[in-house]
């Protein structure tokens, strides 16, 4: 940001987990209607006006939505509206059906201001999560209200596993993608190096696979430029969709041209 401001001035910023927006937070507030900023894109540079929004008067909301099941690899995730600060797991319990206290962790990960909530999960399991007052701490100082949560497991035996053999790839590094039929990433695995792709507790439906070359490896497809003379990064799609069945190991071979 170029525009002058106050030196106890501080910001966040996070990319929007539905649009293609970054959200730009700040404080203390200023007396302005407008902010600007440099964009930088390659080797290209350009100036932004940006009107100022009002924050909502209900400033943190967490949820945990669309986590009906929990896969036994992976975490709880955690979504919240304004820039999360900080998180104590002594104001959040997960309890089984056992009635079972479960142990666990949590980290705030900035770039996507979502929280992981960690714990060791088992199968054909039902887990009650609860945030109190106080487990995330926002930008603005704020904290949550209660929100309660319940996830269930499902058995080893209702997932597929999909392991994946390149050949031919012309270089690294790459990435490989499992998208599912409307092109939404599910898992992604960044190689710098030949070696086996596992996609592991797949929930059985029909997939894709696309291999992405990193040019130039900063871990994401990029556009081109016409201005640069420069190319999209090369996308190969594996030449079927992929069918994971429960309790199914499937191997594939992609082979590249």
């Amino acid at each position: 940001m170029i525009t002058p401001v106050v030196s106890d001035f501080s910001y966040k910023q996070f990319r929007d987990r539905k649009k293609d927006t970054i959200h730009y937070w700040f404080k203390p507030k200023i007396e302005l209607d407008t902010l600007q900023f440099i964009a930088k894109n390659q080797s290209q540079i350009d100036t932004l006006n940006v009107k100022l929004r009002d924050l909502y008067k209900d400033s943190l909301t967490v949820s945990m939505e669309g986590q009906v099941f929990l896969k036994l690899n992976d975490s709880l995730k955690v979504y919240a509206n304004t820039p999360l600060e900080s998180v104590n797991t002594e104001f959040i319990t997960i309890i089984d059906k056992d009635s079972v206290s479960v142990p666990l962790s949590a980290i705030i990960e900035p770039k996507n201001n979502t929280a992981s909530l960690i714990f060791e999960k088992t199968e054909n399991q039902v887990y009650n999560v609860t945030l109190f007052p106080g487990a995330f701490t926002d930008f603005y100082e704020a904290v949550n209200d209660t929100i309660r949560y319940n996830g269930t497991t499902k058995s080893i035996s209702d997932y597929g596993n999909l392991t994946l053999n390149l050949e031919n790839v012309n270089s690294y590094p790459i990435i490989v993608e499992l998208v599912d039929q409307n092109y939404k990433l599910i898992e992604k695995e960044y190689l710098l190096e030949n070696k086996e792709v596992i996609f592991s507790t797949l929930i059985p439906s029909k997939y894709y696979v696309r291999l992405i070359y990193d040019e130039n490896k900063n871990g994401k497809w990029d556009t081109g430029s016409f201005i640069e003379g420069r190319q999209p990064e090369t996308i190969v799609y594996y030449p079927t969709q992929i069918d994971i069945r429960a309790n199914w190991d499937l191997v594939e071979t992609f082979k590249l041209k």
